[in-house]
C-alpha cells in the first residue's frame, strides 16, 4: 500500500475512534431510636409535625458535605441517618462516599483503591447517599434534639409538587453510635463482574465496557433467566466516494475495572475504557465511574472529536458517519415496546420486516423507549444527552431473529435504540461543535416485567426533575449543653475585581438559594471528567440555528423549565436565558446532564449540574 494512502487509512481510522460512543454512570429490621421528650425522659415519639407526603420511591439522593459544613472533620464511622416512621425515629440504609480535593470518588477495593487526605473524616465534597423510599415524616424538635452532640434536618420535596416532602436525620454520636442498618441493596461481584439487587442482575464480559447479560429474578416478577444478548455498538465511516469503508463494533471497546466500592445504598465501579484502533493500536485511556442502586444504573458515555467536524468531512471526503446503539433482547419476544412517538406499543414477534417496522413504527425521533414482557423483564434505557440532539437522532428498531448481526452471543436481531447519521445532523451544529471530550449518560432502569405506559413518567422524573435537597433545623450541644439552631448557610459577598486574575469568576445561585462566589469557572457538556471550557454552544429554544457563546460576552445566564420544545417537541426542556455584556437577551435549549465546576473562596473546588443552578452572573477576566 502506497505511504500516502496507509496514512490517509490510519487517520480515518483515528478520526473514527475519536467520533466513536465510549462508555467511561427490602430488608431487614433497624435499630429504633428513641428521643428526648421535654422533660428529658427518653421515650418513642407517637405522632409528628408533619407526615411523609414525598410518593416518588425510587430516586437516589446525593446530599454534598458542603451543605452540612457543621459536619466539618467529625469521624464519618460516627454518622447515621434517621427517619421517622411516624412511631418513633429508625436507622435506615445509607453511606457515606468520600471525594478528593478534585472531586473524584475515594475507591476502598482495586488498583485504584486510596484514601481521602482527611483520614476517614467528613468534609465538604463527600457525599451521603441514601434512597426516597427510606425518608419519612417530620419528627417532632424533641424526639432528635438530644441525640448525639449534632444532628441536622434534611428536607427532601419533589419540585412538580412542593407540598410532596419527606425528611430525614443525619446525626453525629462522638462515642457508641447505634448499629447500622443491615439492609443491603445492592451488590458486586469482582472478578465475576457481576451486579446484583433484589430488582435485576448484570453481567459483564470481563474486558467489556457494555452489560451483556439482563436476569430479572422470580422475586421482582422475572423468570430468572437472562433475556439479554448485549448492548451492541456499530460504528461505520464511508470516505472517498465510497471506495473506504471502515466498521467497528463494541468488541473494539475494551475496559479495566480500576476500583470500587460495595456501599449498602450504590456501588461505584471506576473503569479504564480505551479503543482499539487498528491491530495494537488503541486509543488514549478514559477513566468513567458507574453507579448501581437498588432499581437503576448509571454508565457514562463518552464522545471525542479531535477536529472541527465539517472540516474534516470535506478534507477526508466522508460520504456517511452512522453509528448505532442498541440492545439485543431475544428473550423479551412476544413482549412490546414503547416510545415517546409510540405510546400505543409495539409488538416483537421475531419475524417483522424492515418495511413492516417502518410503516408501523415512528422512527424519525428518539427520547426514550423501554421494552418489556410479563413474567420476564423490561428493559427500560435513557440516554442523557443535550437537549438540542433531541430530533437528530432515530429510533432503530429490527424484529427478526433470523438476521444476522454478528458480533453477538444468540444469532439473530430482536432489538432496538437509537441510530445516528451525517446526514441528519445540521451543518450549522457541525460547524460550531467544538473539539474534545463529551459525556452523555446511559440510565437504564429496572420496573417490574410487563410495565404500562402510565409508569413511564415516574421513571423519567428520576433524571428530569431531580428531588430538591433542603437543609432544615442544625442542632448543636454547647459547651454549657445547651442547644443552638442554624438554618443554612448564609449568602457571600459578590466577587471583587481581585478575581479577575483568576480566571472567569462568577456568582453562583443554585436551586436552594445559596450564593456560592466562584473563581476559575468552566463548563462541562457531561461530567467535570471531560473537556472544561469557557465556551457554551446552544440550539436557539425557537429556532434551529445553533449559537457558540464565549463567557466574556455573557453576562448572566438563568435556567427553567418549558413544557415542549416548539422545535424538537421534546417534553419538559431546560431553557438557559442569557443576558449578554450587550443587554440583549438570547434563550437557547439548555442541557440537563451538563454542568460548571469553580473554586471557592478558600481554593476548594465544587461541581453544579445544570439542574442544580439557578442563575450565574460572570465576572470576565
Amino acid at each position: 500500500m502506497p505511504v500516502s494512502l496507509l496514512r490517509i487509512c490510519l487517520t480515518l481510522l483515528t478520526l473514527l475512534q475519536l467520533l466513536s460512543v465510549m462508555p467511561a454512570r427490602a430488608g431487614e429490621s433497624t435499630p429504633v431510636m428513641t428521643g428526648l421528650t421535654g422533660n428529658g425522659e427518653a421515650g418513642a415519639g407517637e405522632n409528628t409535625e408533619d407526615p411523609k407526603t414525598l410518593t416518588r420511591r425510587h430516586d437516589p439522593l446525593v446530599v454534598s458535605g458542603d451543605l452540612l459544613p457543621v459536619f466539618d472533620n467529625v469521624p464519618i464511622e460516627n454518622l447515621r441517618l434517621l427517619a421517622h416512621d411516624g412511631r418513633s425515629l429508625k436507622v435506615i440504609p445509607f453511606q457515606v462516599d468520600e471525594r478528593d480535593p478534585e472531586g473524584e470518588f475515594i475507591f476502598t477495593k482495586g488498583p485504584a483503591a486510596g484514601r481521602d487526605e482527611d483520614k476517614g473524616r467528613f468534609d465538604y465534597n463527600d457525599e451521603i447517599v441514601f434512597l426516597a423510599q427510606d425518608t419519612g415524616a417530620k419528627a417532632l424538635p424533641d424526639e432528635w434534639a438530644g441525640l448525639g452532640d449534632m444532628g441536622a434536618e434534611i428536607v427532601i420535596n419533589d419540585p412538580q409538587d412542593p407540598s410532596r416532602k419527606g425528611w430525614v436525620y443525619l446525626i453525629h454520636f462522638p462515642q457508641h453510635p447505634p448499629p447500622l442498618s443491615t439492609t443491603d441493596y445492592v451488590h458486586y461481584s469482582p472478578g465475576r463482574e457481576i451486579v446484583r439487587s433484589d430488582y435485576y442482575t448484570l453481567k459483564y464480559k470481563p474486558g467489556a465496557p457494555f452489560y451483556m447479560d439482563i436476569i430479572c429474578p422470580e422475586s421482582a416478577g422475572g423468570n430468572g433467566q437472562d433475556f439479554f444478548d448485549r448492548v451492541k455498538v456499530r460504528l461505520s465511516v464511508d470516505a472517498f466516494f465510497h471506495l473506504l469503508h471502515i466498521q467497528k463494533t463494541e468488541e473494539d471497546f475494551k475496559s479495566r475495572v480500576m476500583g470500587w466500592k460495595d456501599g449498602p445504598v450504590r456501588v461505584l465501579r471506576r473503569v479504564e475504557n480505551y479503543f482499539r484502533i487498528l491491530f495494537n493500536l488503541s486509543s488514549p485511556s478514559i477513566f468513567s465511574v458507574n453507579e448501581y442502586y437498588q432499581r437503576l444504573t448509571y454508565t457514562p458515555v463518552q464522545i471525542t472529536i479531535p477536529f472541527r467536524l465539517k472540516w474534516v468531512f470535506n478534507t477526508f471526503a466522508v460520504n456517511d458517519w452512522t453509528w448505532r446503539i442498541y440492545g439485543d433482547f431475544p428473550g423479551l419476544k412476544g413482549g412490546l415496546a414503547y416510545t415517546d412517538r409510540n405510546l400505543d406499543g409495539f409488538h416483537f414477534t421475531g419475524h417483522h420486516s424492515a418495511e413492516e417496522i417502518a410503516k408501523n413504527v415512528d422512527l424519525s425521533r428518539f427520547k426514550w423507549g423501554y421494552n418489556t414482557r410479563a413474567g420476564v423483564g423490561t428493559w427500560f434505557p435513557n440516554l442523557l444527552m443535550p437537549e438540542m440532539l433531541y430530533g437528530v437522532l432515530a429510533l432503530y428498531v429490527v424484529d427478526d431473529e433470523n438476521q444476522p448481526d454478528q458480533p453477538d452471543d444468540i444469532p439473530g436481531l430482536i432489538g432496538g435504540g437509537m441510530k445516528g447519521q451525517l446526514k441528519d445532523f445540521n451543518p450549522d451544529l457541525m460547524n460550531k461543535l467544538d473539539p474534545g471530550t463529551y459525556e452523555l449518560s446511559l440510565d437504564t432502569y429496572f420496573p417490574n416485567p410487563g410495565m404500562g405506559i402510565a409508569e413511564v413518567e415516574e421513571w423519567l422524573q428520576i433524571r428530569n426533575v431531580p428531588l430538591q435537597v433542603e437543609i432544615g433545623a442544625v442542632r448543636l450541644k454547647t459547651e454549657a449543653g445547651k442547644d443552638r439552631r442554624n438554618q443554612g448557610s448564609k449568602s457571600v459577598e459578590p466577587p471583587s475585581s481581585a478575581d479577575k486574575n483568576r480566571g472567569f469568576s462568577g456568582l453562583l445561585t443554585d436551586t436552594r438559594g445559596r450564593e456560592l462566589r466562584l473563581h476559575d469557572l468552566y463548563f462541562y457538556a457531561g461530567s467535570f471528567r471531560v473537556t472544561p471550557r469557557t465556551t457554551i454552544l446552544g440550539r436557539l429554544f425557537t429556532k434551529d440555528k445553533y449559537l457558540l457563546l464565549n463567557f466574556k460576552d455573557i453576562r448572566r445566564l438563568e435556567h427553567r423549565f418549558e413544557k415542549t420544545d416548539p422545535i424538537s417537541e421534546m417534553k419538559n426542556p431546560m431553557v438557559q436565558s442569557l443576558t449578554m455584556q450587550n443587554g440583549k437577551t438570547i434563550e437557547l435549549l439548555g442541557c440537563k446532564p451538563c454542568g460548571f465546576s469553580g473554586r471557592l473562596p478558600d481554593g476548594k473546588k465544587v461541581f453544579l449540574w445544570d439542574t442544580q443552578i439557578r442563575s450565574l452572573a460572570f465576572v470576565p477576566e
